[in-house]
């Protein structure tokens, strides 16, 4: 059997997130079923809760301007998740001109109050100006409110030695804590540490049920390191129909890794009914993709 290469892209960045609208005390159903007319009178005469879901309304509605003047009233009144939503406003151009420096002021000024969601965004923000002392603080201070992508980010710099001393321990904690709520790069990156046994046992059964979680979510490297596991019995018992399916998923994905050993899959019937043209036809695909071997192969079988 050819050698089916194992990946362990240990560390990602997550993007900012953006889809935080609708923390408000009232719901946009409530809005609509009440006359929008009051509900107004009531913002305007102070109320930082019907502002704020004034402006989650008329965001859900598209109508960003309004959106953005309602959320523009509720800062006045120190509302931190009206603060956060209008730093978003102006960071991604909605209801507001694009502008960064006011963006991240009023993210800062909602992370400054303890909102988890801001103090992660400004982690993103610091880490992307390679201000990793100040990404640790921000996650740490959203990671200890339970919040899953700061705990997987913090994980992250904990492996990678970023603002902190390398620690792997710390780094499987933080993996583990967010993996459990749900989060796909920390589940694909505990079950690295799981394999690995970087700061945790080495427990091949223990990846593979953390690398299943993150491939059925789609994580690309989650699906090859599932059928690697069963391609070579780590953790379970060995089924190349399994790890042929797996391997399918990531390869459909652009994985190079996962092209080749569906071409080894398929050259050999390993899980599959041999079919030397499906076996040249991924041997290639991952050889445009830069594959060394899979660029062996396809020289052997197309003399």
């Amino acid at each position: 059997m050819k050698t089916i290469i194992y990946v362990a892209s240990f560390f990602s960045f997550f993007a900012i997130c953006t889809n935080t609208y609708g923390q408000g005390n009232l719901s946009n159903s409530s809005i609509e079923n009440d006359s929008l007319r009051n509900l107004i009178e009531i913002a305007e005469s102070g109320d930082p809760d019907v502002q704020f879901s004034l402006g989650v309304y008329f965001f859900r509605e598209k109508d960003y301007n309004k959106a953005a003047d309602w959320f523009e009233r509720a800062v006045l009144q120190e509302d931190s998740t009206a603060q956060f939503n209008l730093g978003l406003c102006y960071l991604t151009g909605q209801g507001r001109q694009k502008n960064l420096d006011k963006a991240y002021y009023w993210i800062n000024k909602a992370a400054e109050q303890g909102l988890a969601e801001a103090q992660y965004n400004m982690g993103v923000h610091c880490e992307g100006s390679q201000d990793y002392i100040g990404a640790v603080n921000w996650y740490m201070k959203a990671a200890e409110q339970g919040f899953a992508p700061a705990q997987s980010n913090l994980g992250g710099c904990y492996s990678e030695g970023l603002g902190v001393t390398r620690d792997y321990n710390k780094a499987a904690f933080w993996y583990e804590k967010a993996a459990i709520q749900g989060d796909m790069t920390a589940q694909y990156n505990y079950g690295t540490c799981c394999f690995e046994g970087q700061g945790v046992p080495q427990d091949y059964k223990k990846a593979l049920f953390w690398f299943r979680k993150a491939a059925e979510q789609g994580d690309v490297n989650a699906q090859y390191n599932v059928g690697y596991c069963y391609a070579f019995a780590k953790g379970t018992l060995r089924d190349y129909r399994q790890a042929f399916y797996w391997f399918s998923k990531a390869a459909k994905q652009g994985e190079k890794n996962a092209q080749y050993n569906l071409g080894v899959c398929y050259e050999n019937g390993y899980g599959v009914k041999k079919d030397l043209k499906q076996a040249i036809y991924w041997y290639k695909k991952s050889a445009k993709h830069g594959h060394v071997e899979a660029k062996k192969q396809l020289k052997r079988l197309q003399r």
